[in-house]
Formats: C-alpha cells, structure tokens, sequence
C-alpha cells in the first residue's frame, strides 16, 4: 500500500538538492567532464525522487538518493585518484594545490549529502545500506599506475643497429611503434615509426656533418592523461617525436586549480636515446643527463652560463635578451632593469673564478650602463631606460648596477654617483620610493614596493662594502624601516616577491650583522615553501620564474643553516643543471654555439632569455657554497 504524499517542503527539498548537483555540474563544464557527468546522474535521481515524494513512493524516494550518494561518492573517489596520482607522480610541488583543491571541494559535502542521506530511511532496509555510498570512495580506476621500466640496453642496442643501418649495414630490427628521428646540422627530419614493414631511413648525404639519430622505444601508455614532456607523445597518423611533441604540448586542468601537461588517450611514454659518430647517449625528457650535484658540476654550469651570454653579448656592452631555441637565433626586445642584474651576475662570476674574459665582459655591460645613464646636478647619476616614454626612471635598474660596479672595485666615481642616487631614493622614513620624476629630479611619495626596497637597499650594502659611505643613513633609515613598519615583517600574509629582501638580509648579516630583514625573508619562503621541485618528479617549475625564488631559499639556508631548506636549495640546483644545453646537445640544435650554455625553461620551452641565466647562475654560486660550506666572493651577496 502506497503512503500518503509527502509534504511540499520534501518535494521542494529535492528539487533544490538537483539545482545544487546542475550547478555544480555546470561549473565542472567541459574541463572535468566525467565529473559533470556524474553530477547530471545525480540530479537526475534527485528529479526523480521529487517524482516519488510527490506520488508519496518511500522506496523510490530512497532508491534515487542512493543513486545520487553513489554518484558523489565516486566523484570524490576519482577526485582523490587525480590529486594522489598527481602528487605521487609529478612531485611534492603540486602538493600545496591538491590539498587546497581537494579541500575546497570537501567543503560541499554538507551541500551534496546531508539531503540524500536524510531521505535513505524511507527504503526501510537494513541500516547497513548506509555505508553503500563510501564505496563510491574507492577510486573508479583502483588499479595502480602502469609500471613503465625502462631497457638502458635495449635502447642502446636499437640506436646502434639503427646508426650501423644508416651507414650503410643491414636492416634494423626494431620493436613495432619505435620511433626514428633523422638529424642534419641540428635540423629534424621526418620522424618514422617502426611497423610491420622494414625500417626505411633517408640517404645521409656524403660528408653531411652534424648527422645524428633519435631513436625512441615505446615503453607504455602514461596514467590518466598525464604525460611528461619530452617522454610522451600521441599516436597520430604522421608519428611525432615526443622530442618535438613538448613544443606543443597544452596544459589542461584536471582538477580545481590544478593544471598538468595533457594528453590524448592513446599517448605513449618512449625511452629515448641520441646516436652519433660520437657514440649513443640516453636522453632525459628529450636532452642529455645532467650530471651529479656536486661543487664542480655547479661551478662548470656557472661558467657555461657565464660564456653564454658573453657569446651573445655586442660589442657595445649590450647583450641578446633572447635567444631562440633552437635556432639560436636573436629574439626581439630589449630590458634594462635585466641588463643590469646580468651585468651583476658577471662582475659575481668574474670575482668567482679565475678567467679574466668574465671581468672584461662586466666592465663592457657596466660601460654601458653608464653610458646611458643621466646626470643630475647634485651629483647624482641614474640609468636611463629608453624604453620608457613616461618620463620617469626605476631606482632598481641603478640599483642592480650599481652592485655590478661595487664589487667590480673599478670605478669609485661611478659608485659613488649611482650611491647617491639610490640613497635620494630613501625618504625621511626609510621607504624606498622606486620611481623618480626625470624633469624635477625628484622622488614623488609612492606605495611600499618589495622590488624597489630590496634592490635599492642591496645596492646601499654592496657599496658600503665597496668603502662607498655617502648611502650610509640611507641604508640606516631602511633597515628601520623595514624592521618595524614594512608589511611583510609585521603581516606575513602581504609579503610579495621578497626575493630581494631575501638576498638583502644575507648581506646585512655580513655587513652590520644584523636581523632586520629576516622576518621577511623568512615569511617569503614560507609562503612559496611548496614551489620546489622534485627530483624525479614530472612537473617542474620553469626554470627562470624559479630562480628568483630559488635564490630566496638558498639566502635564508644559508642564514639559517637548516637541513630542510638545504635539501630545498639542493632541488633547485637539481633544476637548474637539467635545464641547461650542453655540448652533449649540440646535434639536436641548428644554433648549438649560441645556445650551450643557456638555460631553457623546460624540455619544450627553449627559448633563453638574460635574466634566467642571471638568476639561474648567481642561484648556483650559493648551492655550491652551501654544498662545500665556503664563500668565495661572488658567491652570496
């Protein structure tokens, strides 16, 4: 016998409950479509539970909203499977994501399931069917990730038949789905999968140098979607090289906040090697291996940094800002406030090492510098940028300089006008003002700024070491200021990108022996504690927006002598050498001499610009002090 109806508030109720689920669903749209789907099933059940409390149906009342707890329940299932694989399989970076991810979603529970749950005693079954909606909490693909092993012997056995076939020896046998790459002087060729049919390879011109050969063995298919660049491509009709496939790789988000390098379904993972007459070498995510972290691997890269871009750099003391991958050709524009600061890693490589074309080459960035550079009745002198048309001038590109000539020790009437440019920039209280008015000469009152307050101050430092004092009260009225009224010492909710005020606080420890910038400092890395790369990892940060940051977390491990923060310094140096072209590189890039040395963004980002190679550089001269426990001159600020 059926019950009576149910009142208007139930059927309300459940209409209600289904908008929540087609709201929900809709937010999910395309981007995490199987979720939506979901959703849709669970309004669905809703609508027809409303049905049923309207006919006054207890049981299909109860039936639908264990539909609709299952349908969440599995959602939530395979939302943990995305954000678990994701943290296990692309690095403890994306951890941070996941967990605020995961945890905003949480917190619809109360919107999704209390309904549902109080309508289940209408099936009058046995209370053990309330724990029927947690299965839907075991993941819908519960199988773990396939176990893709790689066969260093195997891909040297197949890059070498392959290479013995293109000079002329017998026909490769390799396994069906490898992938043949042609290179000549850097160029790709056609890229070639192995079938049924045997392996046809161009003709290798005579006397054709630079010839080389990719060869890719398939090794299975990446979890979910998610690929590795340089290690994953799809199989489509015209095989492509996951090499070549990274440079056009989309990202996609696979869960609220968190995005990952996508791929389709029938994505393969590939081991790859390069062969030449030099021999076969395995590649990693599609370029030579980087060698171990150790003091002279770090310093090596500093000093192929550091004849990149004086290999790139003009006569006139300006550099190439870009230099595109991997062409090696000159990219278009132009920065000062980031000649500046490259001019600054030169003059810390130079006093680091012996080579006297280090020095010569900061010198000839200086030069320019001040040859660009204005003068001021008073004295003073400040860098033009003639990229601005607004006429106002940015105190932290005189700033970056002036801690290139400060630790050049060459040019003691530069210092000193530059010093006093960055001390007319501190007002009565200690706030640097960034910009000055060029008509007048003067600092308007401006907001708190974390750039122009770390590099103005670190100029200061850097040139009372140098023995230049005209910035000393400047500098007093900073520290101050930075100790009691700058935000982030008192908030560190509001710290910014304090990665100069990081830098800053190293210096004044050796300087004044003070603290006053360790609370900023400290909030800073703090904030973008969960940034750092992980070896081993998938997902990397790239490699110049990490660098600024990395240089942040190695001052305060260098401060504070943590373990913690010296592995996470280590991490960075684990980035920094994967990303930098080597010689070993050099038969994949048509524009090998301008590029060894310079440091990509990632496997499929080659482009080099100056100022990754400044950060990246002066970032591995304090992994290595912090590794050998010394500091050389240019180590740390």
């Amino acid at each position: 016998m059926e019950s009576p109806r149910r009142s208007t508030g139930e059927v309300v109720g459940h209409f209600f409950q289904a908008l929540v689920y087609v709201a929900l669903a809709q937010e999910a749209g395309e981007r995490w479509w199987v979720y939506a789907a979901m959703l849709g099933v669970a309004a669905a059940a809703q609508l027809v539970g409303m049905g049923a409390s309207w006919g006054g149906k207890p049981r299909l009342v109860g039936i639908s909203s264990l539909v609709s707890l299952l349908m969440v329940g599995a959602l939530y299932g395979e939302a943990l499977t995305q954000a678990l694989y994701a943290r296990d399989n692309f690095g403890p970076m994306t951890g941070e994501t996941i967990i605020n991810s995961f945890g905003a979603s949480l917190a619809l529970l109360p919107w999704v399931v209390l309904w549902p749950i109080s309508r289940l005693p209408a099936l009058k079954a046995p209370k053990v069917l309330l724990l029927l909606p947690l299965c839907g909490l075991l993941p819908l693909r519960a199988v773990a990730a396939p176990q893709v092993k790689e066969d260093p012997a195997a891909l040297q056995a197949a890059a070498e038949a392959v290479w013995k076939q293109w000079q002329g020896g017998p026909v490769a046998e390799l396994p069906p789905g490898a992938l043949v790459t042609p290179y000549l002087a850097g160029v790709p060729g056609k890229t070639v999968r192995i079938g049924k049919e045997p392996l046809v390879l161009p003709i290798l011109p005579e006397g054709s140098s630079q010839a080389a050969l990719i060869v890719e063995l398939p090794l299975g298919r990446p979890y979910k979607g998610l690929i590795r660049p340089g290690r994953d491509a799809p199989l489509l009709k015209d095989p492509v090289s996951p090499r070549k496939h990274a440079q056009n790789i989309k990202r996609r988000e696979i869960f609220p906040g968190a995005s990952f390098p996508a791929a389709a379904d029938t994505s393969v993972r590939f081991q790859s090697a390069l062969i030449s007459d030099q021999g076969w070498l395995p590649l990693v995510d599609g370029w030579s291996a980087a060698p171990p972290l150790s003091p002279e691997s770090l310093d090596a890269s500093v000093e192929a940094g550091t004849r990149h871009l004086i290999k790139n750099m003009q006569e006139d003391g300006r550099f190439t800002y870009i230099v595109q991958g991997p062409s090696g050709k000159a990219g278009r524009g132009y920065n000062y406030p980031r000649h500046a600061g490259t001019s600054w890693f030169l003059a810390r490589s130079a006093a680091t090492f012996s080579d006297p074309s280090f020095g010569e080459a900061a010198d000839r960035a200086i030069g320019h510098l001040d040859r660009m550079s204005q003068r001021t009745p008073d004295g003073r002198a400040y860098v033009l940028d003639p990229e601005r048309t607004d006429g106002k001038a940015w105190v932290g590109t005189t700033a970056l300089a002036n801690m290139a000539v400060a630790l050049r020790g060459n040019n003691p009437s530069l210092l000193k006008e530059w010093t006093l440019q960055l001390a007319a920039s501190v007002d009565a209280q200690g706030k640097v003002l960034g910009e000055m008015d060029q008509a007048s000469g003067k600092f308007p009152d401006q907001p708190a700024n974390p750039y122009g307050q770390g590099q103005a101050m670190l100029g200061l430092i850097l040139a009372e070491r140098a023995g230049e004092m005209s910035g000393k009260d400047a500098l007093d009225r900073s520290m101050d200021y930075v100790r009691r009224d700058y935000a982030g010492a008192t908030h560190p909710l509001l710290v910014a990108d304090e990665h100069w005020m990081c830098l800053v606080a190293v210096a004044l420890h050796e300087q004044r022996q003070s603290d006053a910038a360790d609370g900023v400092c400290a909030a800073y890395v703090a904030k973008e504690r969960f940034a750092s790369p992980a070896p081993g990892g998938g997902l990397q940060p790239a490699t110049g927006p990490a660098a600024g940051l990395a240089e942040a977390v190695i001052a305060w491990a260098w401060i504070t002598q943590d373990p913690v923060w010296k592995q996470r310094s280590e991490n960075y140096g684990w980035l920094f050498l994967r990303a930098q072209y080597r010689p070993e590189d050099a038969p994949m890039l048509e524009g090998a001499a301008q590029l060894i040395g310079g440091y990509r963004d990632a496997p499929g980002e080659l482009d080099v610009q100056i100022d990754a190679v400044q950060h990246t550089g002066c970032a591995l001269l304090g992994v290595e002090a912090l590794i050998s426990g010394r500091t050389r001159r240019g180590s740390l600020p």
